[in-house]
């Protein structure tokens, strides 16, 4: 099987141009979840801290996850006073270096599609997930768009549910470019 396609640190200035925050605003993804004070995120594939920065500004504490260690650096730079609420951690996910149910809510935004191994990556979701946790999905339609990786490589939100298939949907919300899903631990 080939590797899926990753996103490579020298086009990071994308992560961060005008033109993504018209098309994903931080505020318009992040405005959907139950974001708060006090809780713990996992932003899994972090990149620069795009939705990292904003989450950490809403008082979250933000355990940022990113393959690339440039992107960490970018991160940093660029987090000023809200690093002290973000834990920059070098990771190539999966596994997850964090403990069993110690995240309140886990986020990827356009990273499933990167990931080679989908059905790790969920499990790992789910151990790390608190009890009443929830996964912020966000990725490209699996069609013909004008930014995002190969069509042969997005998935569909209902390839998304069949591979969190222990995890329900909250929400869904269908975008020109992007869908997003609130899921949640099943609570049986």
């Amino acid at each position: 099987m080939k590797a899926p396609h990753r996103f490579e640190a020298r086009s990071k200035s994308l992560l961060m141009d005008e033109d993504r925050r018209k098309r994903q605003s931080p505020e318009s993804v992040l405005g959907r979840t139950d974001a708060r004070s006090g809780q713990i995120w996992a932003d899994l594939g972090c990149g620069v801290g795009y939705f990292t920065i904003p989450l950490a500004r809403m008082g979250a504490r933000v355990l940022a996850m990113d393959a690339q260690s440039e992107m960490l650096e970018t991160l940093v730079s660029l987090a000023g006073s809200e690093l002290n609420r973000i834990c920059p951690l070098l990771a190539n996910i999966p596994p997850l270096p964090l403990l069993d149910a110690s995240v309140d809510r886990a986020l990827m935004v356009n990273v499933l599609h990167e990931v080679a191994d989908k059905e790790l990556i969920a499990s790992e979701i789910f151990r790390i997930l608190k009890p009443d946790g929830h996964l912020i999905l966000v990725d490209f339609q699996k069609r013909d768009t004008p930014h995002g990786p190969p069509i042969q490589e997005r998935l569909s939100p209902e390839d998304v549910l069949s591979i969190f298939r222990k995890m329900r949907q909250k929400a869904r919300w269908d975008e020109e470019e992007y869908y997003q899903l609130d899921l949640a631990l099943d609570d049986d």
